[in-house]
Order: C-alpha cells, then sequence, then structure tokens
C-alpha cells in the first residue's frame, strides 16, 4: 500500500478528473465510492485500478483492501 500525500500526485490527478465524463470515455475508466458499491463491482468481475482510504479510516476499512487487492487492485 502507498500513501498519497499530495494533491499533486499523477494518481490523484487521474482519479479526480474521473468526476468529469468526459475524462471517464477516454480513461476507460469509472469512479466507484462507497464500500457497498466497490464490493458489488468486485463481485461483477471488475478489477480495480486504485484504491483509496483515507489514513484515519485505514484500520476501519483493512478488509475492504484486502478484498480489492483480492480482485485485482
Amino acid at each position: 500500500m502507498t500513501e498519497l500525500t499530495s494533491v499533486q500526485n499523477p494518481t490523484i490527478k487521474r482519479i479526480k478528473a474521473l468526476k468529469d465524463k468526459k475524462a471517464r470515455v477516454q480513461q476507460n475508466e469509472m469512479l466507484v465510492e462507497g464500500e457497498k458499491l466497490m464490493l458489488e463491482a468486485a463481485g461483477a468481475g471488475l478489477k480495480p485500478s486504485d484504491v483509496l482510504i483515507e489514513s484515519s479510516q485505514a484500520e476501519k476499512f483493512a478488509f475492504l483492501a484486502r478484498e480489492m487487492e483480492k480482485a485485482g487492485a
């Protein structure tokens, strides 16, 4: 797991751009937020390219990070 600390980080910039439909189409990616939707997407066979969890929530969502790693993140 990599800690991202700057909003100038290319991963953060790419993910923020996914709020725009044009960027989602160009990158052929979608933004999935929330535990339930992430688990449903993984269950449907979608492979996450990135999973971001706020550091203050890392322990609470450790199981979700493990599930996303199993799904291919």
